[in-house]
């Protein structure tokens, strides 16, 4: 039971983050503020190094996030949550790479033993996970 009220945290926190980023997108906000969390961290950190966002800062209960403008449009069309605390996603490498081959322009976010990796990090390290997240582009 107590498994369960952290995975629907985990994924409230998600949604949140990804509706905020699509928001901001939408109404070409340069920055925002949202709730300091492991998750929302390391999602962050992880759209940072696929280039999605410009960075981030951390103050105390809060991170400051700044979008990536490039010629007035940021680099991705829109943010997906996929799965969600009823329905996991998780999914072997064969079924990933059928994925990429449908969805060419689009990045996934896996949650792996080895942290958030995407879609192209899996295929390298062959592994596999739990599909959190899709970016198009």
């Amino acid at each position: 039971m107590v498994l369960d009220v952290h995975l629907d945290n985990m994924y409230v926190r998600l949604a949140q983050l990804i509706s905020r980023i699509n928001l901001a997108k939408a109404q070409r906000i340069d920055s925002f503020k949202i709730v300091n969390s492991k998750i929302n961290f390391a999602v962050l950190f992880k759209l940072e190094e696929l280039g999605i966002l410009r960075g981030f800062q951390v103050e105390d209960e809060h991170l400051f996030v700044f979008m990536k403008y490039i010629k007035k449009r940021v680099p991705f069309t829109r943010m997906w949550l996929v799965g969600k605390s009823s329905r996991r996603g998780y999914i072997k490498l064969e079924k990933l790479q059928q994925l990429v081959d449908r969805n060419g322009s689009s990045i996934f976010v896996l949650s792996t033993g080895r942290g958030l990796l995407s879609h192209s990090e899996c295929f390298a390290l062959r592994c596999s996970g739990e599909l959190i997240i899709r970016i198009d582009l």
